[in-house]
């Protein structure tokens, strides 16, 4: 026996959220409507009755003026020529409740005895009836009306008496009506609910397929089917993320190859003359040898370094420190290592063409971007002339190195700036540099573009701003040891190493006191009293945490520090909660302690 299908979550709940309430709704609007029907009937029919009881008694109080006997002749003579007989029922009942004459006959029986009779007798006003006849038990609605004499006496009452039963009958079909009315309403909204949520669950179940295979490793994998709404944006933003993953993918797999084939090169000369060194007598060859396993070390160094570098500048960690700096003693300085590094008959050129130019800017980084560019144009310069410098262009400065060397081949010159992109295979490097060179130049807001034309050189260029908007304050705490004032500074690490790291860069602008554990983290602040607190959140007995809330617990001004080694969002909010001003990401560096701890000296400085 096949299983019925369940209905999924979102069906679920849209079958509750919406259906259901729908169904409710029309469930009252019938109730509502056969609830109205028969409050029309009712309303309609004793209204009539009411009417006809009220000129029937009018006329025979106005325009007969019998005795009694005669009036009660002329009641029966009018009960027997009533041309209504066949739905209603018209009786005369004398003032004590005896049944004088009926339009059904004079001994059709005896009247009911209803509670309106008596009503309308005593306040000689038309009272109705609406329940079951008491001899029958047939549902009815019967109608009195006083019959007064000319005297102003009650003499009797004049009754209408119908029956329900074909009122109740119409309302009936009416409510049959209405109920089906609501049945195929809300058939027809099962029938387009099952249509909308399909709409919804094909695609969901084909995004969900299509996730499950992306996890699964099948990267490049697309969604099928168009849809014009937000289902549509969605699909088209997961194939993009399936498209980008799978490039991704495919350029990991790249970068992987093309980093084992670099470092097999250079590891392939070190190994195998390594062996041939070990056997060989020949002071030449040994010589020979042992050049080509230094040049080889000097380029699996060079490797290694550039995969950091780009690794690094990939995931926003490479640090960039921006100070005011020389352009030319820079150059200067480039032009004294490099040129002893061109070939013979190349002429290497610092076209000076300013006095002292200062910019702010990160030192080692524009010398490493120079660096590649000499480095590179030195490597494909047989002959001629390299020239470098550059150009102050109002807030920006241009850099150029320009070479009459081989030139960039036509089908290499876009993908110049790409990861292992070589213009000669042959040639040593890594085919990283230009790379780097262009990740580090868009990092300082600068741009970076060559022009070549093969077989009589290329020219580089790059600019980058005269000030850069991250450059630190003045008075950072690694500038200042020229303040005679030297603020304590409370050190809570347990780590030897970190905290000598600690003391070599801010013991000329603090008084270092340490604490290993967060315990004694807290017994020497409130010994000691320091201006600041540096503080590792991984101490042990008494984690940096707690030691920060007790410290703030005690002083709420003084400013604290955090360091770890963890990065993660949580791990910096904690901080913040705790009471930490600032957070420090481990491994130290002289410009991170620097930066740090400037606001704080600041901030003391101030006080």
């Amino acid at each position: 026996m096949k299983k019925k299908k369940r209905l999924s979550g979102i069906e679920r709940r849209w079958f509750v959220n919406n259906v259901g309430v729908i169904m409710l709704l029309v469930a009252a609007c019938v109730f509502g409507v056969v609830f109205s029907v028969a409050a029309y009937y009712d309303t309609n029919l004793r209204s009539g009755l009411e009417n006809k009881a009220k000129t029937t008694t009018d006329f025979f109080s106005n325009y007969i003026s019998q005795s009694y006997k005669e009036y009660y002749q002329s009641c029966i003579k009018f009960a027997q020529t009533f041309e209504e007989k066949d739905r209603l029922e018209l009786q005369f009942i004398s003032a004590n409740g005896k049944l004088v004459a009926s339009s059904y006959g004079k001994f059709a029986g005896r009247s009911a005895s209803t509670p309106e009779i008596q009503q309308a007798i005593d306040s000689q006003q038309i009272r109705h009836y609406k329940g079951r006849n008491p001899l029958t038990g047939e549902r009815i609605l019967a109608v009195s009306s006083p019959m007064i004499y000319t005297n102003g006496e009650v003499i009797g009452v004049l009754r209408y008496v119908t029956s329900l039963r074909n009122a109740d009958l119409q309302i009936l079909m009416i409510a049959l009506i209405a109920i089906t009315i609501g049945l195929l309403f809300i058939g027809s909204i099962f029938f387009l609910s099952s249509f909308f949520i399909k709409s919804i669950l094909v695609p969901i179940s084909q995004i969900n397929a299509t996730a499950r295979r992306i996890a699964a490793g099948s990267y490049g994998v697309q969604i099928p089917g168009q849809y014009d709404d937000e289902i549509g944006e969605l699909v088209g933003t997961i194939n993009d993320m399936s498209v980008k993953i799978g490039q991704a993918e495919k350029t990991q797999t790249e970068f992987i190859s093309s980093v084992s084939h670099e470092l097999r090169t250079p590891l392939n000369a070190i190994v195998g003359f390594s062996g041939i060194l070990a056997s060989t007598d020949e002071e030449q060859e040994k010589q020979e040898y042992m050049s080509i396993i230094e040049s080889n070390n000097t380029l699996l160094l060079q490797l290694i370094s550039d995969i950091l570098d780009l690794s690094k500048i990939e995931a926003g960690t490479l640090e960039f420190r921006f100070r005011p700096m020389n352009l030319n003693e820079l150059c200067r300085s480039e032009y004294e290592v490099h040129k002893t590094r061109v070939k013979p008959g190349v002429e290497l050129v610092f076209e000076e063409k300013y006095d002292d130019v200062r910019i702010v800017c990160d030192q080692n980084r524009l010398a490493q971007v120079i660096t590649n560019l000499l480095n590179n144009a030195a490597k494909f310069t047989e002959k001629g002339s390299i020239r470098f410098g550059f150009d102050v262009c109002g807030d920006r400065v241009e850099f150029y190195v320009q070479d009459t060397g081989m030139g960039i081949p036509s089908d290499k010159a876009r993908a110049i700036f790409d990861r292992f992109v070589k213009l000669n295979d042959f040639a040593s490097g890594t085919g990283l540099g230009l790379a780097i060179s262009k990740m580090i130049v868009e990092r300082m807001d600068g741009e970076i573009s060559v022009d070549s034309e093969e077989g009589r050189g290329t020219r580089f260029r790059f600019s980058i701003p005269v000030e850069h908007r991250d450059l630190p304050s003045e008075g950072a705490a690694g500038a200042s040891s020229g303040d005679a004032t030297r603020w304590t500074l409370l050190v809570g690490e347990d780590s030897d190493r970190s905290f000598r790291l600690i003391e070599a860069v801010l013991n000329r602008s603090f008084k270092l006191v340490r604490a290993v554990t967060g315990t004694e983290v807290v017994e020497l602040f409130g010994r000691v009293r320091p201006d600041a607190v540096l503080m590792d959140l991984r101490l042990p007995v008494m984690d940096g945490l707690e030691a920060t809330r007790r410290i703030r617990a005690l002083s709420p001004g003084v400013p604290i520090v955090a360091m770890s080694a963890y990065s993660y969002v949580t791990d910096v909010g904690l901080a913040k909660e705790a009471g930490c001003n600032e957070f420090l990401i481990k491994p130290l560096s002289q410009y991170s302690l620097n930066k740090a701890l400037n606001s704080v000296l600041v901030d003391l400085k101030r006080r």
